[in-house]
């Protein structure tokens, strides 16, 4: 529905992947943008809003522009109706714009100029147009359910969510990152406006005016040179906390926005933030770049949070808080959120990615410095274990699969940019930069970041940009290290010979030698290889660097025999490791017994062993005979990879006879430190304990264990008179939907729709779907989706519940999937990949059958999900991975249970 202009498809000629990006042309490129939006607050579904928008506009002067001059100018919009042009010539000359396409693939107007504009000329083009203010979409500029006041009247937000390339869908502009300008926002709100109303963009606000119909207009200050995707708004009803962060020789305002009566929720990630700007200022030598910095927790939003340039938005359960009543893994999980967007303001919108290619200069940095501020402000969280087990573990899991993708990837479309917004841009991307720093020195390290970052402010950069800074700073060529690392899918898997060292001065007995082999971890036909950073660390706490370049390589270290040798010490090189001289194992088996190894190296040890395992090149046998090595085990981060371990395979080998020997032998690991510990905490009690108790119940839990369940049930029900230990409420949860009966469904409806905090209704959520009954499982799917309860963004945690219940749970989310499949797309396909791939996975993940795999696959080959392609690859090649370790380790555990019995 465009006006004035003709409509055309270029789907023949843009179908498909494509070779690299297809930039707008750079013959006009914009300067400054006013932009002035007038919408409807309130009112019926299926409202519009108009926009004007004036773009002064440059003709660059460049060696390959035509000396003819600019005769067109092609700029994005999507689904906007464009009502009128005009273009103001330098000279003072103004022209209407009547000749213009829309190319709807390619999501892009072109208008052509009477008269062309001249290299080194300026002018101003004008754009009047109307759009579609959406009420589903959580994306462009939407709207949606704020809070619902006492007189039962739904209040609303208007807000906007646009990375990755959806401004373009709020106004006509060049939205890619390296079309920088600055912006003047000024937004109408039409009809009653309310008197509290609050207005929020990515700048201070000038000016305030209601007009005589009530109509209010805010009017805010230029922005900064920023990238489209970073421009922002909010408008609702809104409360607020604040405070001033002392920065170098100034102040600047910190608020939290929440809905009315919530604000103080939000004062957790207020002092949060004022540290870590603080923090961020020091460490990159370059001041926080804006007068102010908001944060608005939002009802709807598809993703965690979102980095607008001084305007940071928020899922309302990622920002607002209790830190009295919320757990501390909810707690990390919200402080490493508010870290990650606030080092984005240096890390993507000081310097930004010259193209999506490159989105792992913003994640994984962002992913990275949240840990390092974390590290800093609460040290002891022991920050950098649960980086081990959560982001770097990811990583190299999602890594493994033949479906992975390089940190660095060729997009172009946008259902191809969302997709790589995944573990591979943020976890990998991270883990990487942090084997590097440790490699170069963190020395080194800040210093070339600094450079890099000074260098490229307010402009745009690539990975080559990144390493030539690191390489002047380290004195030594980076990028020859790296360029594999960000270039290449996969990671290596490294082993470790003993042989005979080759001493010809008679101390051959100080010296050890082992011949290290690298090849593509899970691919077995491919010979890449990588430049491998290693450290090893010995018995005796030494500590030897080698750098591995060749596929197979000899090193000598000064190690005395007897003396046990750990290769990829503290686990900071992102690879795996299998050592194939059994005295070695034996020697680092010994040590986990003795606990002679950091938490880092422990942790280490049992996650290469588990992958081995799940990626079917160990047996299971051997990944019990290392967890038995765990016995007098104290680190909490370590249990809870013992709890996945044990999770996985009593969930592979459920139905074998030998499964309730599995069940106890786990049992009697844990049963005794549980007794210890008890229910209950004690006063002075350290976080580990708090943390330990509460895996040690969901490893009893998974056992089957019905004493612990019995009394999880019971604490469930008796909450109204003893309150919950806030470490506990998820796991009792759980145990009371295990045990539960279908009239308990309503009494987790009732809290879910009456918590106060997001983290107690999601948790409530998905117990829902873990009741037994399978009437109650379906009535659960059903009233997520259907009865307006649950926020769309909220279904994929329903899902979960009822698919991670076991056989029968994941039978019937698939099941609701394929006969909902219509309403769920038409939902999903309006730019909510995030949501897509979420629901998607949490339905087919569970399965372990070759026959659900061939399934699955078929129904997507008939019902396409393009912003989801990446993700259904993924969990299809692990279903049928699964499949085949199952296959191949339920024999081994027969004969060592086996085994076992003929030895007692």
């Amino acid at each position: 529905f465009f006006a004035n202009g003709t409509s055309v498809n270029m789907a023949a000629a843009t179908n498909g992947a494509t070779s690299g990006p297809q930039l707008l042309p750079r013959v006009v490129v914009p300067e400054h943008y006013r932009l002035h939006l007038t919408f409807p607050l309130d009112g019926e579904h299926g409202a519009t809003f108009t926009g004007a928008v004036d773009i002064d506009v440059v003709a660059p002067t460049r060696a390959d522009t035509d000396h003819t001059g600019a005769h067109t100018i092609t700029l994005h919009q999507l689904d906007l109706w464009i009502r009128k042009a005009r273009f103001l010539y330098e000279d003072g000359s103004e022209v209407t714009l009547t000749a213009f396409r829309v190319d709807t693939q390619q999501q892009t107007v072109c208008f052509e100029l009477p008269r062309p504009l001249m290299a080194g000329s300026h002018g101003t083009l004008r754009i009047a147009y109307k759009g579609l203010l959406s009420d589903k979409a959580l994306c462009g500029m939407y709207r949606s359910n704020n809070f619902k006041g006492k007189d039962g009247k739904t209040h609303h937000m208007v807000m906007t969510q646009f990375e990755a390339t959806d401004a373009r869908r709020a106004f006509p502009c060049w939205d890619e990152p390296a079309c920088k300008a600055t912006f003047q926002l000024t937004l109408t709100v039409s009809g009653q406006a309310e008197h509290r109303l609050v207005a929020l963009s990515n700048t201070p606000l000038v000016n305030e005016a209601t007009d005589t119909n009530g109509a209010r207009t805010f009017v805010f200050e230029p922005t900064p040179i920023m990238s489209t995707y970073l421009v922002a708004w909010v408008v609702a009803q809104l409360d607020h906390v604040a405070a001033w962060a002392k920065l170098k020789g100034r102040e600047v305002q910190v608020r939290v926005f929440a809905p009315p009566g919530r604000a103080h929720l939000g004062r957790h990630a207020l002092d949060v933030t004022c540290r870590c700007l603080a923090l961020y200022e020091n460490k990159f030598g370059i001041e926080y770049p804006l007068k102010k910095l908001d944060l608005v927790a939002c009802a709807d939003f598809a993703a965690g949070a979102m980095e607008n340039n001084g305007l940071i938005t928020y899922r309302e359960s990622r920002l607002l808080l209790d830190p009295q009543n919320s757990s501390l893994a909810f707690l990390r999980r919200s402080t490493r959120t508010i870290c990650h967007e606030v080092s984005h303001m240096w890390f993507g919108n000081l310097t930004t990615m010259a193209w999506w290619t490159h989105l792992w200069l913003n994640e994984g940095f962002a992913r990275f410095m949240e840990h390092v501020a974390i590290d800093k402000l609460f040290p002891e969280w022991n920050i950098w274990l649960q980086f081990h087990a959560t982001v770097y573990e990811s990583a190299l899991s999602l890594d493994a699969l033949t479906t992975s993708h390089p940190v660095e990837v060729a997009v172009s479309h946008p259902d191809e940019i969302n997709e790589i917004f995944d573990t591979i841009s943020y976890a990998k991307g991270s883990s990487i930069i942090r084997m590097l720093s440790q490699f170069i020195g963190t020395k080194a390290f800040d210093t070339g970041v600094c450079r890099y970052l000074q260098q490229h402010a307010f402009s745009n950069a690539s990975t080559e940009d990144l390493w030539a800074a690191l390489s002047l700073a380290a004195n030594q060529d980076v990028d020859r290290v790296m360029q594999g690392w960000t270039r290449m899918v996969g990671f290596p898997l490294v082993r470790v010979k003993e042989i005979p060292p080759k001493i010809t001065d008679g101390s051959s007995g100080k010296w050890r030698a082992f011949r290290l082999s690298q090849k593509p971890y899970g691919r077995p036909d491919q010979t890449t290889a990588w430049a491998i950073p290693i450290v090893v660390v010995t018995q005796d706490g030494a500590r030897l660097p080698v750098l591995m370049e060749e596929q197979q390589q000899t090193v000598q270290l000064e190690v005395a025999q007897g003396v046990w040798v750990k290769f990829n010490a503290e686990h900071t090189g992102f690879f795996r490791t299998v050592y194939d001289t059994p005295a070695l194992r034996k020697g680092l088996c010994q040590a986990l017994r003795d606990q002679e190894l950091s938490s880092a190296d422990r942790l280490g040890l049992l996650s290469d062993e588990f992958a081995e395992f799940c990626a079917g090149l160990s047996l299971p046998s051997q990944l019990l005979e290392v967890m038995q090595c765990f016995g007098d085990e104290t680190e909490p981060v370590i249990w809870e990879k013992l709890s996945s371990c044990i999770s996985h395979l009593l969930r592979d080998f459920s139905r074998e006879s030998f499964a309730p020997k599995l069940k106890q032998l786990f049992l009697d690991m844990c049963i005794p430190k549980a007794a210890e510990l008890g229910w209950d905490a004690v006063d002075g009690e350290p976080q580990a304990s708090m943390q330990l108790r509460a895996t040690l119940l969901e490893i009893l839990t998974v056992c089957g264990d019905q004493t612990t369940i019995a009394e999880g049930s019971k604490r469930f029900h008796n909450r109204g008179h003893v309150a919950l230990a806030s470490d506990l409420r998820r796991i009792v949860y759980f145990m009371a939907a295990k045990a539960g009966k279908p009239s308990d469904w309503e009494e987790f409806r009732t809290i879910f729709l009456n918590a106060e905090l997001g983290e107690e209704k999601n948790v409530a959520l998905i117990a829902m779907g873990k009741i037994p009954d399978a009437a109650v499982k379906n009535k659960t799917l059903q009233w997520a989706m259907h009865d307006g309860e649950v926020r769309f963004q909220d279904l994929a945690s329903a899902l979960a519940g009822v698919a991670g219940s076991g056989a029968t749970g994941a039978a019937l989310s698939w099941r609701f999937l394929q006969d909902s499949w219509a309403e769920l797309w038409n939902l999903m396909s309006h730019g909510q990949s995030f949501i897509a791939s979420n629901i998607i996975s949490a339905v087919i993940s569970k399965f372990q059958t070759l026959e659900r795999a061939a399934e699955i696959e078929a129904f997507f080959e008939a019902h396409p999900a393009p912003s989801a392609a990446r993700t259904i690859q993924q969990c299809v090649e692990r279903i049928k991975a699964t499949a085949q370790r199952i296959a191949a380790g339920r024999d081994d555990l027969h004969r060592h249970f086996d085994l076992k019995e003929t030895q007692l």
